[in-house]
């Protein structure tokens, strides 16, 4: 039998990514290193976990049926993903804060705004190993795992 009374506690982070008024990343960023010092806190380990695509453009609401401009989408960008993951990797505050939603929109598609619960969380931890990476155009996203340890 599992003993679930031994597992550290679990923090998921939620972030605004699917429509306006989108948070603007410099207060994504601010609230990722509060959540990094509120867990680093507690003093004992402590599970940060968060979701979301980098670049995607899902066919939103869905393909069968929709309009043409909603059936055309933006193909993935690996380079933009790796250049985004490679940022995470390095803690680049600055590059990473001057990204804009024109331009996550514009590279990234409409899903590519999903960057912000990444960035709440490297910003919590600030050391991220990328584990994997693979732009799954039958699944229309780009996917990465990455790990961290406390800052």
């Amino acid at each position: 039998m599992f003993d679930w009374q031994h597992l550290p506690p679990i923090i998921p982070v939620f972030v605004n990514c699917a429509a306006a008024p989108r948070p603007p990343l410099a207060r994504v960023f601010a609230f990722g290193r509060a959540l990094g010092a509120f867990a680093a806190s507690l003093n004992c380990r402590v599970l940060l976990t968060a979701s979301g695509g980098i670049s995607l453009d899902p066919p939103i609401p869905t393909l069968d049926g929709a309009p043409e401009p909603v059936r055309e989408h933006t193909p993935l960008n690996p380079v933009w993903d790796q250049s985004f993951l490679k940022h995470l990797r390095d803690d680049n505050q600055v590059a990473i804060l001057a990204m804009d939603a024109a331009a996550a929109s514009r590279d990234g598609g409409c899903g590519g705004h999903e960057i912000r619960t990444w960035i709440a969380l490297a910003a919590g931890v600030r050391q991220f190993d990328l584990r994997y990476y693979r732009a799954i155009p039958q699944w229309l996203a780009g996917y990465a795992v990455m790990t961290a340890n406390a800052a």
